[in-house]
């Protein structure tokens, strides 16, 4: 009763202060067009009266001021204002209010704009009596809520003595709050006496809450007790300190944090970080370092823990200066689970010097409902099934340092697989070179969570990874070791290279194309190059390894291209077997496009004078766009195997100077393969009336339908429209083969044969039946390509029955809608009108 009594005579208190002094307000005339009613400010002692009004015009607001008894309205003029423009305002929601300050003086404080742009001003009339308006201060007022802003003024107003108020400003953090409740940093209060703003000290915690906290007692500690299993708080920042917030957590009984205001500190605080899952037992708070000395350092008398709902009223037993290192238990009524805690300073004992006081405090400790009751080994055991109790467990370990991280991994293998789980968490939070080597031989777990979670650490780690990776290469069991390696080769390739180079000289066959594709993938990163330029350096490897190195570095050699060319300059000399001479065409092929002559040589003399047809035509493969091998190509065409004759046809694709060979080719060729080859190359090569004229011809003449069908294709993407009545007479042919047929239909798109466009039409419509053939469905998606190619202007209406057919097949219909917003399209195409 009695606390309510005194809430309800606060609020009354509080509100006369305010409405007491504007019902003294003197109002002037009407305000202008675009302003605020006029408030007055009574004349005080020593202090003349004062008026004000919010005025917005072409987009700036002013506030307009008169500091006398009465104001006409060419009194009014504009303040400035230090902190800069005021933002643009709406007049009529501005809010000003006269206050009350105390010595029978006031000012306004002016309110402008919503949560976004809030600003204010406090502003007086001078206390000399004369002079223009006084600014006491201005600012934005941001919304820290809302996360807008990280930090930013404040205007507090509370209740003071005699009916008047106390007009405060300070700075609010978004990261410094008294565990959720909003705190105003560096105060200053308006002094009445100059109307300055004056540094002060003051209880941020509010009296309501301050009345209904729970008080504790604490104990002091008679011997001393245990670490915790792991340091539950963690201080984030304070009002004020001499010495760092963080010595309040540091566990180190030598190191302190002092308030820097001076007197009981009153009001000044410490912000702790702390888990959430985990319940908090007891306090053990330490006052006076063991050894180290603080000039002016006392002991609180009383202080409040606060956490994110609750409010303890802490009293010491005894001065806790006079024992270095003594220490006192705090224990709440229950478990407390929060996720910050905050210490605030209240009394304290008193000083021998009064003018140096310093309220200090050595360290405050939080205990879990763990500790005194198992050891780390049996935390780890907690972590077991998952649920509560093991979340909990899990938040110790997590802040136990290298001490939990050791024993994580030694009681690993223990746990279930939702301990695992918590477990792998845990290990995370370990250094790079201690965590690596804890998942490196899970790579190849079992259990799939493991191995995903075990290769993102490493992943995550990157080359801190590369000596728990090799580790695991040298020592694990198989498939630990080319689970490491392949992630080797992602995160250092340097090291990969190294390691897995001198592999190849041991390894059987399957286990060297495995490594090759590793190098492969190493080689592809710019920062392996010098690891591979210094392995194809070393004269000493096997052939076998350096022949590799070359192939798995395939068409990065030019980047180690001096390297590369001593090395194949070496495995070339002298007899070579029939697996040197095959497994070196690739890479002086791809020494050769760099101009290397040597690897030219070397592929003439393979394509020319190789007893092996495998090694000739391997020659011919891999010696496609290098301009000096032309003319040996041409060559080999005539050559007496039909796979050497195919290889050389398909390395002269888009060799304009090779045409008329490769028509050759087409006529006379025994062999249906290279026959069809040839007109797949001459379907890349360049312009060739020859070309056109034998491959169109061909297209009637040829015996075999896998052949017909890329002529047909060849005639398409040269675009021989000449071609179009044989194409045609393909696709009507009903004997013809249906591949023939369907590559006929596009080829028609691509030589842009508008008289096939009704043709086309038909088979399109075609495919819109359901149950149509399998052979006029694919027959009618050509033609709707073809269609699509060809693009004539009432396209939507031949097309319209198949992309909007309630019974067409949803892939055919898709295929025409497709082709009714096809861009690569003939130019210049008509059609007759569409037959019904």
């Amino acid at each position: 009763m009695a606390q309510r009594t005194w809430r309800w005579a606060g609020l009354v208190g509080l509100s006369m202060a305010l409405v007491s002094t504007q019902a003294l307000a003197q109002r002037d005339p009407p305000p202008p067009a675009g302003a605020s009613t006029p408030v007055t400010a009574p004349a005080g002692t020593g202090q003349s009266a004062l008026s004000l009004f919010v005025k917005t015009e072409a987009a700036a607001t002013s506030i307009q001021g008169c500091a006398k008894a009465a104001c006409a309205p060419a009194d009014y003029k504009p303040l400035a204002f230090s902190s800069g423009p005021i933002p643009p305002s709406d007049p009529s929601k501005a809010r000003l209010t006269v206050l009350s300050i105390g010595q029978g003086r006031h000012l306004i404080r002016v309110e402008l704009g919503d949560k976004a742009s809030a600003w204010e001003a406090l502003i007086a009339a001078p206390v000399n009596g004369a002079g223009e308006p006084l600014v006491i201060w201005s600012g934005r007022i941001p919304d820290i809520a809302s996360g807008e802003a990280e930090a930013g003024g404040k205007v507090e107003v509370s209740e003071a003595d005699g009916g008047t108020v106390k007009v405060l400003v300070g700075e609010v953090r978004r990261e410094m709050s008294l565990c959720g409740r909003p705190t105003l940093l560096s105060p200053r209060v308006v002094d009445p006496a100059d109307l300055t703003l004056k540094a002060v000290k003051m209880q941020r915690l509010s009296r309501e809450e301050r009345d209904r906290a729970d008080k504790l007692g604490a104990v002091r500690v008679a011997s001393p007790q245990p670490a915790p299993l792991s340091r539950l708080l963690v201080a984030t920042g304070a009002s004020s300190a001499i010495g760092s917030p963080s010595f309040v957590t540091d566990g180190n009984p030598d190191t302190s944090w002092s308030e820097a205001r001076g007197g009981e500190g009153r009001g000044e605080f410490v912000t702790m970080r702390a888990p959430s899952e985990v319940s908090i037992a007891s306090f053990t708070i330490a006052i006076r370092p063991e050894k180290h000395e603080v000039d002016g350092g006392v002991s609180p008398k009383r202080f409040w823990l606060a956490t994110t709902d609750k409010l303890f009223e802490v009293t010491m037993p005894e001065d806790g200066w006079a024992t270095a290192g003594a220490r006192y238990t705090i224990r709440p009524p229950a478990p407390l689970q929060t996720s910050c805690v905050a210490l605030v300073l209240d009394d304290a004992f008193p000083s021998k010097d009064p003018k140096k006081v310093a309220v200090t405090v050595s360290e405050l400790t939080a205990y879990s409902e763990f500790d005194g009751q198992t050891d780390l080994a049996g935390l780890v055991g907690a972590l077991a099934g998952g649920g509560p109790r093991a979340q909990s467990a899990a938040a110790l370990l997590m802040r136990g340092g290298e001490a939990s991280h050791k024993a994580v991994v030694d009681g690993f293998d223990k746990l279930d697989d939702s301990g695992k789980l918590l477990a792998m968490g845990i290990i995370d939070g370990a250094a790079c070179s201690a965590s690596s080597r804890f998942f490196a031989p899970r790579l190849a777990a079992g259990n799939k969570h493991e191995r995903e979670h075990a290769r993102d650490r490493i992943r995550r780690c990157g080359r801190a990874s590369a000596p728990a990776l090799m580790d695991a290469m040298a020592s694990g069991t198989a498939e630990q070791r080319w689970a490491a390696v392949d992630e080797l080769a992602a995160i250092d390739p340097s090291a990969a290279i190294e390691h897995l180079g001198p592999m190849l000289a041991t390894a059987d066959t399957k286990t060297r194309a495995s490594i090759r594709a590793l190098l492969a993938r190493a080689t592809g990163q710019p920062r392996s190059m010098s690891a591979l330029g210094k392995l194809l350096d070393d004269p000493s490897l096997p052939s076998v390894v350096s022949v590799d190195l070359l192939r798995s570095a395939g068409a990065h050699l030019d980047a180690v291209k001096l390297p590369a060319g001593a090395a194949f300059a070496r495995l070339s000399r002298g007899q070579l077997d029939t697996r040197m001479r095959y497994l070196l065409c690739e890479p002086a092929a791809r020494i050769a496009s760099q101009g290397d002559t040597r690897g030219v040589g070397f592929l003439i003399e393979r394509l020319g004078q190789d007893p092996e047809p495998m090694i000739r035509a391997r020659a011919a493969e891999v010696s496609h766009g290098i301009a000096a091998m032309q003319p040996y190509l041409i060559t080999a065409l005539e050559d007496d195997n039909m796979r050497v004759r195919d290889a050389a046809t398909a390395a002269l694709a888009e060799s304009d100077a090779a045409s008329i060979y490769l028509v050759r080719r087409l006529m006379i060729d025994p062999w249906p393969q290279v026959r069809g080859r040839a007109a797949e190359s001459l379907a890349r090569t360049g312009k060739s009336a020859d070309a056109d004229r034998e491959l169109t011809a061909s297209l009637t003449r040829e015996e075999y339908p896998r052949v017909r069908a890329r002529i047909a294709a060849a005639l398409g993407a040269r675009g021989v429209l000449s071609a179009a009545p044989a194409l045609q007479a393909r696709v009507d042919d009903p004997e013809e083969e249906l591949n023939v047929r369907i590559k006929s239909v596009f080829a028609l798109g691509r030589v842009c044969d508008r008289s096939a466009i009704d043709l086309l039409t038909v088979l399109a419509r075609r495919a819109a039946d359901p149950y149509a053939r399998e052979s006029a469905n694919e027959m009618g998606i050509a033609a709707i390509a073809a269609l699509g190619r060809l693009h004539p202007a009432d396209l939507a209406a031949r097309l319209g029955p198949v992309a909007e057919g309630q019974r067409t097949p949803r892939h055919v219909r898709g295929a025409a809608r497709a082709a009714l917003k096809e861009t690569d399209i003939c130019q210049n195409v008509t059609s007759l009108p569409v037959q019904k």
